[in-house]
C-alpha cells in the first residue's frame, strides 16, 4: 500500500499504481476551503481554528462509526450466510459449478443489508464512480488503520451477535434447568451445543456476556493487526488466536503481579479468585440449606435459593431507613447465624461493631422520628385541669343542692315553742267551748216554759239522798239540791221545766268545779243527782217538749264529749282548776301531737277543732315540726328528720301541706347529703393514691410522665387505668399528644438496654427489640386507647418493632461453627520469611553452594510466597467478614462462584467460533471469502468526501 497525504488527508493507494494514476485520481479532490468567518456569535464563542479541529475529530469519529457499522455488518452477513457458503464451497470443492455470490450466503446477506443505504444514496443523487455504496462502505482505503482495527473487532461483534441472541433466547424459554437437560440430552450436536449455550448464560448473564465481549474484543484486535501486516487468512487466523491468548495470558500475568505487589506491601484491599471462591465455599458449607451436599459432593451445590434469599430485603430494612441487614438476617438461616456469631469476635470485630452501632444508630432514628415533640408533661397538665374542673363541678352541684335542701328545710324549721303553741290552740279551743255553751243554752231556753210533775223528782231525789250517808249529805250534797227537795215536799205538784234543767245546770258546775278540785266522790255524788234529774225529766216531760229536750240533751252531750271529758285531749286541754287550767300551755300540744305509739288520732281531733283557724293550724304545724326536727335539732340531718317523721306519720297526714313539706325537706337534704358525699368523694379519689389511675399518675410531678404512665401500664387493668386518664384529659390535640409522649417514654425506658454492655460506641443505649415487642404486646389494648385518633402512629411503631423481631439473629445461635477459614488457606507462618531459612540460604552462597543470583530470586520467592498466603488468610477473613455483613457481596459471590455455574461458565458461550469457521473457509476458498483490498485506481474521490478520516 502506499500512503499520500494531500490536503492535510492521507489516502491510500495499491502498491503498484503509478504517479500518473495517482495524480489523477487527486486530482478529483476539491481543495480544502478555509473556514468562512462573518463575524456572528458562533465566530466570537468558536475560533475558525478550533472549528477546523472539530470538524477534523467528528471526521474522524464518523470514520471509526462507518468503519463499525461495515465490520459488524460483515460480521453478521459471514455468519448467517456460513452454511450456504460452506455447501456452496463443498460443491465447488469437487468439481460442480458454483455461484460466487449464492443464494442467502455471506455476500448475498450482506448486499440485502446494504439494500436501504445503496437506495438511499440514488435517492439523494449522489453517484459513485467505482459501483454501489456497498463497495465503499466496506473498501478499508477510506479508513486509517485504527478504524480498519476497531472495525474487525466490529466483524467479531457481528458474528458473535446471533450466537449470542438465541443463546439469551433459549436461557430466557428453557431456564437454567431446561438448558442444562438439553445440554445433556439433546438429540444432536447442534441442540447440545446451544442448550450449552444457553446454560451458560442462565447461570450468570453478566459475566457470560463479558466474557463474550472480551474474547471477541481480543480476537477482532488480533485479527485487525494481523491483516494490517498481511493479508493472508492465515495470519488473521493466527492472529485472532494469539489476540485471545494473547488477552488471557497478559489478564492471568497482570492479576498475578498485582496481587504479589498487593501481598507484599501488605495491602489491606489484597483479594483473588482463590480467597473470593473459598469464601463462596465457606457461605455455602455454613449455611443450613447448602451445608450438607456442600460437603458431601460440592460441584453439585447450587446456591441459587441462597442467592434469592439474600436478595430479598429485610423486613427490618423497609421499615426502618439506613439499616442494614446481614447475611444472616436476609435469609434467616441458622447456619449463617451460628457462623455470625463465631466471627463476630474474630479478627474483624470491629466491623461487626461498627455495623451493629450504624443499625443501632438508625433504629434509634427511625424510633425517636415517632416520638412526639410534645411534652409528656403537657398530658399531666390537662388531666390536672380535668381534675380540678370535675371537683369544681361535683362541689358546685353539692353547693347548690345543699342550697336547695336549706331552702325546703326552711318551710319545717319550728319558729314557736310549745308554750306559744299551746296558747294558741288552747285559745282557739276555749273559744270553740263557749261557743257550744252558748248553743247548748239555747237548745235549753227552748224548753224552759214547760210543766212537768214534781212528785217523781221528789222521790227521785228523796232517794238519791236516802242512799247517801250523812256525812256524805253533809259534805258533798248541793245546798241548793237540799232546797228544792223541801220545796217540793212543800206539796207544789208542779215545776217549770225550766226549773229542772236550772238544777241540772247547776248540778253540772258544780261538778265540773270537783273535777277541776280534783273531788272525785262529790263528782260521784254529784253524778247520781244529776242522773236523777236527768231521769225526771226523761220520765216526766210533756210531750210537746220532747223533740226541744232531746235536741237540748244532745248539744249538751257533744259539748261534754268534746270539751269536758277528762279522758280526751280537748278536756284535758280545758280542765281548770284553782286558779286557772289545769295544765300549762306549754304541754298542750303534746296532747295532740302523739307519735304512732301513742294516741296519733288526736291530731284528727285537734284538726276538727282548729282547722277554721290559720293561725290554730299553723300552730298544730309548727308543733309537727318541732317533734320532726327535734325543735330544729335534726335540721340537716336527712335520716333523723325522715326517721322522726316515720313516728308521726298519722299526724303528718292529717295536718294539710306538713307531709309534702317534710318529705320535700329529707328528700333535698339527701340530694345535698348525696351530693356533697359525692364531691367528697370524687376529690378523695382524684387526689388521693391507691383511690383511683388519676390521682396516682398525678401523684408524679410533670417531668416524671413516663414514671406514671409505667404505673398505670402496671395497674390490674391498664386498658381501663387509660381510657380513664384519657377521658379525664380531654381530647386536645396537645394533651392527646403528651399522652403519646408518655406513653413512648415509658417504652424507651423498657426497651432500651440496660448497662455498659447495650452502649453503642458513640455512648447511646440500644433498642432491644425483644423488649420493645413485649412492652407493646403486653399494653397493646392500652395503646390503642392513646393513639385512638391516629392509630397509624401506633401502626408505625409495631412495624418497626415487628420487623426488628428477625434481625440480630447471630445472637440467638449458641452452636459454635468453625473459624470460617478455608482449610487450604491456613498458614503458621505470621512473618514474611523466616530468619533461619535466609541464614542458611546466605551461609550456601558464601560457601559456593549457591549463586547468589539464585540466592535473590529464591528468597524473592520465599517472600511473595509468604507474603501472599498470608495476605490470603488475612483477605479469607476480611472478605468472609464483608460478606456476612452484606449481603448484596454475599450474592455477587455465589453468583459468580456457584458452583453449579462452573463448567457452564469455564465453558462460554463459543460464539467466535462462528468467525473462526469463517477465516478457515477463507483459507480453504484462497482468501477469496472476504474482500481486503480494492482494484487499483478504483478509489473515487468526491468534493463533498474532502474532510476524509485523519491518521
Amino acid at each position: 500500500m502506499i500512503n499520500v497525504e494531500y490536503e492535510g488527508v492521507t489516502y491510500r493507494f495499491p502498491a503498484d499504481a503509478t504517479d500518473a494514476e495517482i495524480a489523477e485520481a487527486l486530482g478529483t479532490v476539491k481543495p480544502r476551503e478555509p473556514v468562512k468567518t462573518d463575524g456572528s456569535l458562533v465566530d466570537a464563542i468558536i475560533p475558525p481554528e478550533t472549528r477546523e479541529v472539530i470538524g477534523g475529530a467528528a471526521g474522524i469519529a464518523g470514520g471509526y462509526a462507518r468503519a463499525g457499522a461495515a465490520g459488524f455488518t460483515d460480521g453478521f452477513s459471514n455468519l448467517v450466510g456460513l452454511p450456504v457458503d460452506l455447501v456452496n464451497s463443498a460443491l465447488g470443492a469437487v468439481g460442480l459449478p458454483v455461484s460466487d455470490k449464492p443464494f442467502l450466503g455471506g455476500d448475498f446477506v450482506k448486499e440485502a443489508l446494504y439494500a436501504p443505504s445503496e437506495l438511499a444514496s440514488l435517492a439523494s443523487g449522489r453517484t459513485d464512480k467505482y459501483g454501489d455504496f456497498t463497495a465503499q462502505a466496506t473498501d478499508p482505503n477510506r479508513y486509517s488503520t485504527g478504524q480498519r482495527v476497531f472495525g474487525r473487532v466490529a466483524d467479531e461483534f457481528g458474528g458473535a451477535a446471533l450466537p449470542v441472541a438465541g443463546a439469551w433466547a433459549g436461557a430466557s424459554k428453557l431456564g437454567r434447568e431446561g438448558a442444562k437437560q438439553l445440554a445433556v440430552h439433546g438429540g444432536n450436536f447442534v441442540q447440545r451445543m446451544a442448550g450449552e449455550a444457553a446454560e451458560t448464560i442462565a447461570s450468570n448473564p453478566a459475566k457470560a456476556l463479558a466474557a463474550e465481549i472480551g474474547t471477541s474484543a481480543a480476537a477482532g484486535t488480533g485479527a485487525g493487526v494481523a491483516k494490517e501486516i498481511t493479508d493472508n487468512p492465515v495470519g488473521e487466523l493466527l492472529g485472532a488466536i494469539l489476540g485471545v491468548a494473547g488477552a488471557g495470558a497478559l489478564t492471568g500475568l497482570g492479576r498475578s503481579v498485582k496481587n504479589t505487589v498487593s501481598a507484599v506491601t501488605g495491602s489491606k484491599s489484597y483479594s483473588d479468585d482463590l480467597v473470593e471462591g473459598a469464601v463462596a465455599d465457606q457461605l455455602l458449607r455454613s449455611a443450613d440449606t447448602t451445608a450438607e451436599l456442600a460437603t458431601s459432593n460440592p460441584d453439585a451445590v447450587d446456591a441459587r435459593s441462597l442467592m434469592r434469599a439474600l436478595r430479598a430485603p429485610a423486613a427490618a430494612e423497609n421499615a426502618v431507613s439506613g439499616f442494614k441487614a446481614t447475611a444472616a438476617d436476609r435469609t434467616g438461616d441458622p447456619g449463617l447465624a451460628s457462623l455470625e456469631y463465631e466471627r463476630q469476635s474474630g479478627p474483624n470485630s470491629a466491623r461487626f461493631t461498627s455495623a451493629r452501632d450504624a443499625n443501632a444508630e438508625a433504629v434509634d432514628d427511625a424510633l425517636m422520628g415517632t416520638r412526639p415533640d410534645t411534652e409528656a408533661s403537657a398530658f399531666s397538665d390537662a388531666l390536672r385541669e380535668g381534675v380540678v374542673n370535675e371537683i369544681d363541678t361535683a362541689m358546685r352541684h353539692a353547693e347548690e343542692l345543699d342550697s336547695k335542701a336549706v331552702q325546703a328545710e326552711s318551710t319545717i324549721t319550728p319558729r314557736m315553742t310549745d308554750e306559744q303553741r299551746g296558747g294558741v290552740l288552747r285559745h282557739k279551743l276555749q273559744a270553740n267551748l263557749e261557743e257550744a255553751r252558748e248553743a247548748e243554752r239555747g237548745a235549753w231556753a227552748e224548753v224552759a216554759g214547760a210543766q212537768m210533775p214534781s212528785a217523781h223528782l221528789r222521790d227521785s231525789l228523796r232517794g238519791v239522798v236516802s242512799r247517801l250517808s250523812g256525812a256524805e249529805v253533809m259534805q258533798f250534797a248541793p245546798n241548793n239540791v237540799l232546797a228544792l227537795v223541801d220545796r217540793l215536799a212543800a206539796g207544789s205538784d208542779y215545776l217549770p221545766l225550766k226549773e229542772v234543767t236550772g238544777a241540772r245546770s247547776a248540778l253540772s258546775s258544780l261538778k265540773r268545779e270537783a273535777q277541776m278540785a280534783g273531788d272525785a266522790n262529790r263528782m260521784r255524788v254529784l253524778d247520781q243527782f244529776i242522773g236523777a234529774v236527768d231521769a225526771h225529766i226523761d220520765a216526766a216531760a210533756p210531750p210537746e217538749a220532747s223533740e226541744a229536750l232531746a235536741r237540748a240533751r244532745a248539744v249538751s252531750f257533744d259539748l261534754n264529749e268534746r270539751f269536758t271529758r277528762s279522758s280526751k285531749p280537748v278536756g284535758k286541754a280545758l280542765k281548770e282548776q284553782t286558779g286557772g287550767y289545769a295544765r300549762p300551755d306549754s304541754s298542750v300540744p303534746s296532747l295532740f301531737v302523739q307519735p304512732e305509739k301513742g294516741n296519733a288520732s288526736y291530731a284528727v281531733t285537734a284538726m276538727e277543732e282548729v282547722s277554721d283557724d290559720e293561725g290554730a293550724v299553723d300552730a298544730l304545724k309548727d308543733a309537727l315540726f318541732g317533734r320532726v326536727t327535734r325543735e330544729g335539732r335534726d335540721l340537716g340531718n336527712a335520716s333523723r328528720v325522715s326517721a322522726n317523721a316515720a313516728s308521726y306519720k298519722t299526724a303528718l297526714e292529717t295536718v294539710p301541706d306538713v307531709q309534702s313539706a317534710v318529705s320535700d325537706a329529707v328528700a333535698s337534704r339527701g340530694a345535698a347529703d348525696i351530693a356533697k358525699e359525692g364531691a367528697s368523694n370524687v376529690a378523695k379519689r382524684l387526689t388521693q393514691r391507691g383511690q383511683s389511675a388519676t390521682a396516682d399518675y398525678l401523684s408524679y410531678g410533670p417531668g416524671q410522665g413516663a414514671r406514671a404512665m409505667k404505673e398505670a401500664l402496671g395497674s390490674k387493668d391498664p386498658k381501663a387505668a387509660v381510657e380513664e386518664l384519657m377521658a379525664r384529659a380531654g381530647s386536645a390535640p396537645e394533651a392527646v399528644d403528651g399522652a403519646k409522649r408518655a406513653f413512648w417514654d415509658a417504652m424507651e425506658g423498657a426497651s432500651r438496654a440496660v448497662g455498659e454492655g447495650g452502649r453503642t460506641m458513640g455512648g447511646m443505649s440500644a433498642w432491644v427489640p425483644r423488649k420493645l415487642q413485649r412492652f407493646l404486646t403486653d399494653n397493646s389494648e392500652a395503646a390503642q386507647a392513646i393513639y385512638a385518633e391516629n392509630p397509624k402512629h401506633l401502626a408505625d411503631i409495631k412495624e418497626i418493632s415487628s420487623a426488628l423481631q428477625d434481625v440480630d439473629v447471630r445472637n440467638r445461635a449458641r452452636a459454635p461453627q468453625s473459624s470460617g477459614t478455608a482449610q487450604s488457606l491456613r498458614t503458621e507462618a505470621d512473618r514474611v520469611v523466616n530468619f533461619a531459612t535466609a541464614q542458611s540460604r546466605y551461609t550456601a552462597v558464601q560457601r559456593g553452594q549457591m549463586s547468589p543470583v539464585y540466592f535473590i530470586t529464591s528468597m524473592a520467592g520465599t517472600i511473595a510466597r509468604n507474603a501472599t498466603n498470608r495476605s490470603r488468610v488475612a483477605a479469607f477473613h476480611r472478605i468472609l467478614d464483608e460478606a456476612l455483613l452484606d449481603p448484596e457481596k454475599a450474592r455477587s459471590l455465589l453468583m459468580r462462584y456457584n458452583p453449579a455455574d462452573r463448567a457452564a461458565l469455564a465453558r462460554g458461550l463459543r460464539s467466535t467460533w462462528g468467525n473462526r469457521t469463517d477465516e478457515l473457509l477463507d483459507i480453504v476458498s484462497d482468501g477469496e471469502g472476504r474482500e481486503t483490498k480494492p482494484e487499483p485506481l478504483e478509489l473515487t474521490v468526491r468534493p463533498e468526501d474532502a474532510e476524509r478520516a485523519k491518521r
